[in-house]
């Protein structure tokens, strides 16, 4: 239901008009363009690879890691989105590292500012992926993302190859999550509500890192279960 609500609040009937004043405003992308050019997934796929190398990237991916360990315990907790994270903040304040839920918006802000400017810096890179389709898009922003590697672990006995398959499955459950919800930030870029779509696109990022860290602790004590 999160997915599908999404996707209808950034239709095409949005305008971009975020850095414009009213009815002149124009959208960044497009392909109404006669020097566009196509190109296929396995180069944007190298050239987001390239993207997060950055010092725009690295700095959101620093942004997002310090926002995280703010929140409580080692089971870190999953959003939908920014209201039901503040929700949740609002009834638990006590429990994590914010000092207010002023200093919680403002954080989460900057995050969606971050990755907004990752966005603005790479317009031609962004415009092309609307040219994919969803699943390829999915693919395109699995790229480069944590996930539980089993190939680097020593063989075991029937219990530790249970906690493998255990981590796998909530690993790939976890990067599945972070794809729809990247592909919902896609389809906002696209109808140019580009700030809608790095506040979807920085939910998602912090949904990922605390979700492969729960992951991580789940296998832990699995192995240690056993």
């Amino acid at each position: 239901m999160f997915f599908v609500l999404l996707l209808f609040s950034c239709s095409e009937e949005n305008i971009y008009n975020e850095s414009t004043n009213g009815s002149n405003a124009v959208n960044p992308f497009g392909t109404n363009n006669s020097s566009f050019y196509q190109k296929g997934a396995s180069v944007l796929t190298e050239e987001y690879l390239m993207i997060q190398k950055t010092s725009d990237y690295l700095d959101f991916k620093s942004k997002v890691e310090s926002f995280s360990s703010k929140f409580p315990g080692d089971i870190k907790l999953v959003f939908a989105d920014k209201e039901e994270m503040m929700n949740w903040i609002s009834q638990n304040l006590n429990l994590t590292l914010f000092n207010n839920l002023e200093a919680v918006s403002n954080e989460f802000d900057e995050l969606s500012e971050s990755y907004k400017v990752i966005v603005s810096n790479n317009l031609s890179f962004f415009n092309e992926v609307g040219m994919l389709n969803d699943n390829e898009v999915k693919d395109l922003f699995s790229n480069g993302i944590d996930s539980f590697d089993a190939s680097k672990l020593p063989p075991g006995g029937p219990c530790e190859n249970n906690c493998i398959n255990a981590a796998v499955e909530c690993s790939n459950s976890v990067n599945a999550l972070y794809e729809s919800q990247m592909l919902a930030a896609n389809m906002c870029y696209q109808s140019g509500q580009l700030l809608l779509g790095a506040v979807i696109a920085a939910m998602a990022t912090v949904n990922q890192h605390n979700g492969q860290h729960n992951c991580a602790v789940s296998f832990n004590a699995c192995i240690e279960a056993c």
